[in-house]
C-alpha cells in the first residue's frame, strides 16, 4: 500500500484545514526570481555553447534540451537531485554517419548519461567549482571528463550580468589544443561491435587534457549573449565521418528567455555552422499550472464545555438513526468538495472516515477538506479524527488528528511545524468493520469512448513511433474491492503495430565486431546505436547496455 509523505502532507493539509485558501508551508519558491539562472549547452547540461559552466540547476529542477546543429541532434533529460549533484541521459542522432565510411544506416543514434557535482559554491571572492563526467556510462562517443570555475560579476560597466568560465577537459573534451596529461596518458580505447552499459573507471581524466574558457553576458532578463573557446575537436565527425567542417574553436551566440520556463537560442558554431537550442525548465516547487483550490468557510470551533454542556453531550452515539443522519451531511459536505464518502465510524469521542478524492492532485488537500467537513458535521463530543483515502478500492495510510489541534493551530503562522508535530501518519486496516458506507458507491457501471495514442521509443531505425486509433472500455465494481473491467481498440493510424525488430542479444562471452577499424560503427549493435567499450569493460548483450543503467 502506499504511504503519504509526512513533510508535503502537513504542509499541504493545512491549506484545507488550518487557513481557508491559504498554504502554511514555505513561501513559493520562483526559480527565475533567484540570482541564478544557469542556461543549458547543447548537451543539455548548464554551461555555454558546448563546453560547461560551474553552476547548478535550482534543487529539482527538470530540464529538458533539444539541440541541433550539423545534422547533430541531441535531446537530454537533466535533473537537479540534490543542490549540488545532477544526472542528465541523452539521445542523440547524427545524420550522414555513412557518406563517407559505408555502413548499415544513415543515421546514427546513441544514449548517453552525465553526472556532474559542485564541489564549491560561488561566494563573494570564489568562483564555483564543479567536476563532471560526461557519457561515462554509454557507447563512448561523447566520453569526456572536466573540471570547471565559474564566477559571476554584476557591478561592472556592462549593464546586466556578465559569467565568465573557465576549465579543463579530458576525453573529448580534451581533443584540441592539449597542455600535457596531468593523471597520466594511457587513457583506453573504445572498439566497435560493444554495447556500452559499464563505466570505465580507468578512462576518467586519463589522457590528455586541454583548457577551455567562455563568457555569458545576460544583457537583461530576456536576452542572453555568448562566446566561448571549445577544446572539442570533433575528431570523428570532422575528420574520419566528415560530417562536417570544423573551421575554428571559437562559438557564439544569443539566446531569448520567452517565458519562465523556455528559452530560445541561435548559434555559429565552429567557424562553419548555425546551430539551434531548445531548453525548457521546471520545478516541483512551481506548478506549471498554480494549485487553484475553492477557498471555504473558516474551520467550525467547538463551543466551551463549561458554556453550552449540551453541545457535548454523548447520547446520540447509541442512535443508530442520528449517526446515520451525521453520515448523510458529511457526504453533502464532502460532495461539495469533490470527493466522495466511502465508509464511516462513529463513536462519543472519535471517527473514521474513509474517502475517495477525484479532484484534487495532492492528496494532502483532499485529508484536508476532509478533516474540516467532520469539524462542521460531527457534535463536540468528538475530538479525534482518523483519515483514510481509498484508491481503487484500496485503503491507503490513515492520518490521525484531534480536533483541539487543528481548532488552536488555524491561524497560527508557525502551523505546519507545530501540526506536523502532533498529527499521526500510520497504516489503515484493509477494510472498516460496522462502517456506515455510501450506498451509492456501489454496484457501479461505467464505460467510456474515445480516441487513444500509444507511443514507442528508441527504435534504432525511428527513434519516436506512434499507433492512434478508437478505443472503447467499461468497468462494473459490484461491491468494494471487485473490479471486473476490459476494453477493445482499434487502430486506425500509426507505425508501432506490425513493426517486428529481431532481437540483437548476444550470449555472454560472445565476440562483438572483432576486426572493425571504426570505433563507432560495427554489425548490428553499431546500427542500433551502440557502439561501444573495449578490454574488461566490453559488454556481454543488452542485458548489460546502457537500458540497464536507465
Amino acid at each position: 500500500m502506499r504511504r503519504l509523505n509526512r513533510g508535503p502532507l502537513v504542509s499541504m493539509l493545512l491549506a484545507g484545514v488550518a487557513l481557508p485558501g491559504v498554504a502554511l508551508a514555505d513561501p513559493t519558491y520562483d526559480i527565475f526570481d533567484t540570482p541564478e539562472r544557469p542556461s543549458l549547452n547543447f548537451y543539455g547540461s548548464p554551461g555555454l555553447v558546448d563546453m560547461p559552466t560551474a553552476h547548478a540547476l535550482p534543487d529539482g529542477q527538470l530540464a529538458i534540451g533539444v539541440s541541433n546543429f550539423a545534422g547533430m541532434t541531441r535531446t537530454t533529460l537533466t535533473f537537479q537531485a540534490t543542490p549540488r549533484l545532477s544526472a542528465s541521459f541523452r539521445y542523440v542522432g547524427i545524420r550522414d554517419w555513412t557518406d563517407v565510411v559505408p555502413g548499415n544506416f544513415d543515421t546514427y543514434r546513441d544514449r548517453s548519461f552525465d553526472l556532474r557535482y559542485m564541489l564549491k559554491k560561488e561566494d563573494v571572492f570564489w568562483p564555483a567549482i564543479t567536476v563532471g563526467l560526461q557519457d561515462f556510462a554509454g557507447t563512448g562517443i561523447y566520453a569526456g571528463e572536466y573540471v570547471v570555475a565559474t564566477k559571476t560579476f554584476d557591478n561592472t560597466l556592462l549593464p546586466g550580468r556578465v559569467k565568465v568560465t573557465g576549465g579543463l577537459g579530458w576525453g573529448r573534451l580534451g581533443s584540441h589544443g592539449s597542455i600535457g596529461a596531468p593523471f597520466g596518458g594511457n587513457r583506453g580505447s573504445f572498439v566497435g561491435g560493444s554495447t556500452g552499459g559499464k563505466p570505465s573507471f580507468d578512462q576518467w581524466f586519463r589522457g590528455s587534457a586541454a583548457p577551455f574558457a567562455g563568457v555569458e553576458w545576460a544583457v537583461n532578463d530576456r536576452w542572453t549573449l555568448k562566446a566561448e573557446y571549445s577544446s572539442d575537436a570533433y575528431e570523428t565527425e570532422d575528420g574520419l565521418r566528415e560530417i562536417f567542417t570544423r573551421k575554428s574553436q571559437f562559438n557564439f551566440g544569443t539566446e531569448y528567455q520567452y517565458s519562465d520556463g523556455l528559452r530560445l537560442g541561435a548559434y555559429y558554431l565552429y567557424g562553419s555552422e548555425i546551430g539551434v537550442n531548445l531548453q525548457y525548465q521546471l520545478n516541483p516547487r512551481k506548478p506549471l499550472t498554480p494549485v487553484k483550490i475553492t477557498p471555504v468557510a473558516p474551520l467550525k470551533v467547538r463551543p466551551s464545555r463549561a458554556t453550552s454542556p449540551a453541545a457535548w453531550d454523548t447520547q446520540w452515539a447509541a442512535s443508530t438513526n442520528q449517526q446515520r443522519s451525521l453520515r448523510d451531511q458529511v457526504k453533502e459536505v464532502l460532495d461539495a468538495s469533490g470527493l466522495s464518502l466511502v465508509a464511516l465510524t462513529l463513536d462519543s469521542a472519535k471517527a473514521e472516515l474513509r474517502l475517495r478524492n477525484d479532484r484534487y492532485q495532492a492528496p494532502a488537500v483532499a485529508v484536508g477538506r476532509g478533516a474540516r467537513a467532520l469539524a462542521w458535521v460531527l457534535p463536540a463530543s468528538v475530538e479525534t479524527f482518523r483519515i483514510v483515502l481509498v484508491e481503487e478500492g484500496l485503503a491507503q495510510s490513515a492520518v490521525t488528528l484531534r480536533r483541539s489541534d487543528l481548532e488552536a493551530l488555524e491561524f497560527d503562522p508557525q502551523a505546519a511545524d507545530a501540526l506536523l508535530a502532533v498529527a499521526g501518519i500510520g497504516e489503515a486496516t484493509p477494510r472498516l468493520p460496522g462502517a456506515m458506507e455510501n450506498d451509492d458507491l456501489y454496484p457501479d457501471f461505467a464505460w467510456s469512448i474515445g480516441p487513444y495514442l500509444s507511443p514507442s521509443y528508441f527504435d534504432p531505425e525511428e527513434p519516436v513511433r506512434l499507433d492512434g486509433g478508437v478505443e472503447v472500455t467499461a468497468s462494473y465494481r459490484p461491491a468494494p474491492g471487485w473490479t471486473v473491467a476490459g476494453g477493445l481498440k482499434h487502430r486506425l493510424f500509426g507505425s508501432v503495430g506490425g513493426k517486428t525488430t529481431p532481437s540483437n542479444s548476444r550470449p555472454r562471452g560472445a565476440s562483438q565486431g572483432a576486426g572493425n577499424s571504426d570505433p563507432h560503427a560495427a554489425g548490428s549493435d553499431a546500427r542500433r546505436g551502440h557502439a561501444g567499450r573495449s578490454g574488461k569493460h566490453r559488454a556481454a548483450g543488452l542485458s548489460e547496455t546502457c537500458r540497464s543503467a536507465v
